[in-house]
């Protein structure tokens, strides 16, 4: 096996080597401030209003700017621009053009923010890295799936009918626990329409460590289908293979996953930057019935808050517990957290994994590997909803969906504040039981009962032609994000 230390962060301060490993001391990515990109703005505008108009009100204070449009999201309004500045202002001009940025021009604009930075949370930490797994069995018999009740939820529900968006660095979709399961998707990195999970070799952030978080994606992809087997994946990439993003492609990659249908969303990352595009994003999808899940960050700390997983609407902020249910040690927590989840790996002093006791999930060189940290909670609790999701084909994908959906989890989860004394109240309503959360529900019914009374028939036929050519709707049943044809097929080969 290879063991490497993935670190995301601003500069390496030296390199150490001891027995043949490269030890890498770095400045910690959680001491230092959220990134803002002052030269790229994004914006949207109030009824009625024009980016010119805007652009015509900043230069009533800022004359010598002008700007190009980067990126236009056309049915929802928001704008995205880069903007140009003489090159000789200095520090006191850039604060004053920020201050006048986030002061706004409501008249024109509903809100004006700087392009924010997000990060997967595994950077955050240093988090330890295993490849080169072969074992199989390493990954399906892996303490979390008897600490998770999966036997016993697959029984009921394995997300059949449902699909999860993962918004990470890619997808490698051959994997052999994903083959089959992966839909096609879309690179907002590159710009096109294969969501992969590579690794280029480059060490773009300069931290003197390549590709440090690729593998990230197909790692999380992994867990989904550990715990919903039967639900589709949606890659959307939206992290670079240094697991780096930024506020417009994740907002864009949640816009994808809605007008894609999917019924949950899976963000295992983060930022300290409260965005005003993500939270409209976030927003949308819980008026389209979507469960959206993410991490709580992995800087030991409650304050500042991480977000999307603090966000002030439904959004499931995850943090992490080890195998006996004790909070990992880089986990945040937070009173406004929802659940707990199983991400911590123990290591050997030989640096390897104690399989029994480690997280293990799939790798884009078809073997597995261990990891940790809350972005490896994140998929097991967006499975266990896609799991719940699958139950009620009846729900409708509203927001009264998602509560459901969020309150089954917490009300099936596994206290564990005696475990953690000192957390009480701050690592959620517990840690996540699927097993828990789906005995409260019925089996899920066959793929095509949409009304759910155990049997595919004339009254299901009627709710597919009610919903003939809608994005979010049950009927969807092979997640292409429309109800189509195929989907007609689906339900007359299960009639009766």
């Amino acid at each position: 096996m290879k063991r490497s230390q993935r670190i995301l962060a601003a500069a390496t301060v030296g390199v150490l080597f001891a027995a043949g490993m490269a030890i890498r001391a770095t400045a910690h990515p959680c001491d230092l401030p959220s990134d803002k990109e002052l030269d790229r703005v994004m914006f949207q505008l109030a009824d009625g209003a024009t980016s010119d108009d805007l652009l015509s009100a900043i230069q009533v204070d800022w004359p010598e700017i002008t700007w190009s449009v980067i990126d236009v999201e056309t049915t929802r309004g928001f704008h995205y621009v880069q903007v140009h500045v003489p090159a000789s202002w200095t520090e006191v001009e850039w604060e004053l053009f920020e201050e006048s940025i986030e002061h706004g021009h409501p008249s024109i604009a509903t809100w004006l923010e700087f392009l924010g930075s997000d990060e997967a949370p595994e950077g955050g930490t240093g988090s330890t890295f295993v490849d080169g797994i072969d074992d199989l069995n390493a990954f399906k018999s892996q303490f979390i799936v008897q600490t998770l009740g999966l036997t016993a939820s697959h029984q009921k529900a394995s997300g059949a009918g449902t699909v999860v968006a993962v918004l990470d660095t890619g997808i490698t979709a051959e994997h052999a626990s994903l083959s089959g399961r992966v839909l096609p998707g879309w690179d907002f990195v590159d710009g096109d329409s294969s969501p992969s999970d590579d690794a280029p070799g480059q060490d773009a952030d300069g931290d003197g460590v390549a590709d440090e978080m690729a593998g990230h994606g197909t790692f999380v992809a992994g867990l989904v289908s550990l715990v919903a087997p039967s639900a589709r994946i949606l890659p959307v990439r939206i992290l670079d293979s240094e697991g780096r993003g930024d506020s417009w492609s994740l907002a864009r990659g949640i816009w994808f996953a809605i007008d894609h249908g999917v019924e949950v969303i899976n963000l295992s990352l983060g930022s300290t930057d409260d965005s005003d595009v993500v939270e409209e994003a976030l927003d949308e999808a819980e008026a389209r019935g979507i469960t959206v899940v993410a991490a709580a960050g992995n800087c030991d700390r409650t304050e500042p808050e991480e977000f999307p997983a603090m966000s002030e609407n439904s959004v499931i902020g995850v943090a992490a517990v080890d195998d006996g249910d004790v909070r990992g040690s880089f986990s945040n927590y937070h009173e406004q957290l929802v659940i707990s989840a199983p991400a911590v790996s123990v290591w050997a002093t030989d640096g390897q994994p104690v399989l029994g006791r480690s997280i293990i999930s799939a790798l884009p060189d078809g073997a597995y590997g261990a990891w940790e940290g809350t972005s490896v909670a994140v998929p097991l609790v967006a499975a266990a909803a896609a799991s719940v999701r699958s139950q009620h084909p009846e729900w409708q994908p509203d927001s009264v969906a998602v509560e459901l959906v969020r309150q089954v989890l917490i009300d099936g989860a596994i206290d564990i504040d005696a475990a953690n004394p000192d957390f009480a109240g701050l690592l959620g309503a517990g840690r996540l039981d699927v097993a828990g959360a789906v005995a409260q529900g019925p089996v899920a019914p066959p793929l095509g009962d949409l009304n759910a009374d155990g049997q595919v028939g004339t009254d299901d036929l009627l709710l597919m032609i009610e919903s003939w050519g809608l994005v979010h709707s049950s009927a969807d049943l092979d997640g292409s994000g429309l109800v189509d044809v195929v989907d007609l097929l689906t339900q007359l080969a299960a009639w009766g």
